[in-house]
């Protein structure tokens, strides 16, 4: 699912990375107070979180029960 839901500023974790990843690109924030500080600290956000994409992973139990899970949570 790589959409926004229905209600307002819910998204599904791969809409929301797309989001930040604009927001980066065109030096926004997803606050209503744009400030310099507030774009570097979403820029300074998108490198940690682009680290954990890369070092972290799963252990392969806790994977597979993550795959068996049947509800939607939000």
């Amino acid at each position: 699912m790589s959409e926004t839901l229905t209600r307002p500023r819910l998204y599904t974790y791969e809409s929301y990375l797309q989001t930040f990843k604009k927001w980066v690109q065109t030096g926004t924030t997803s606050s209503a107070n744009l400030s310099p500080v507030l774009a570097e600290f979403t820029k300074l956000n998108w490198a940690r979180t682009q680290r954990l994409h890369k070092t972290i992973s799963l252990e392969p139990a806790l994977k597979t029960a993550a795959e068996k899970i049947e509800h939607s949570y939000h």
